[in-house]
């Protein structure tokens, strides 16, 4: 069994992998969450309401993580791409939800989205 044969995590180090593992969930959920009201699936109080959790989550998750080097570096340690538009709306900490620009032009998501 290959199972056998992986080293044991510590305590520690499950514990890190685990808080590693949110902050993964909560970037992919934000980035579906763009998608979805780039698509016309979410209305733009739906959009600021689902992403605000998820920002308040990304906040308690980030100071869970002794040492938490940030978005971009962890970005790159773990060669994740395809979160640009996630990880500005994590680290502006703002869902771009202005209940006076709803509608206009100005207020429509330019960034390019994967999934």
């Amino acid at each position: 069994n290959c199972m056998q044969d992986l080293p044991k995590l510590t305590s520690e180090q499950q514990q890190l992998l685990e808080q590693q593992e949110t902050i993964y969930s909560i970037l992919r959920s934000v980035e579906t969450i763009e998608w979805a009201y780039t698509k016309g699936l979410l209305q733009p109080e739906e959009h600021h309401v689902e992403c605000q959790k998820l920002i308040n989550q990304y906040k308690v998750a980030k100071e869970n993580i002794t040492n938490f080097p940030g978005l971009d570096k962890f970005l790159s340690t773990y060669n994740i791409k395809g979160m640009a538009t996630a990880k500005k709306r994590l680290m502006e900490e703002n869902t771009g939800y202005d209940p006076n620009t709803i509608g206009k032009p100005e207020n429509i998501v330019s960034s390019k989205i994967s999934v």
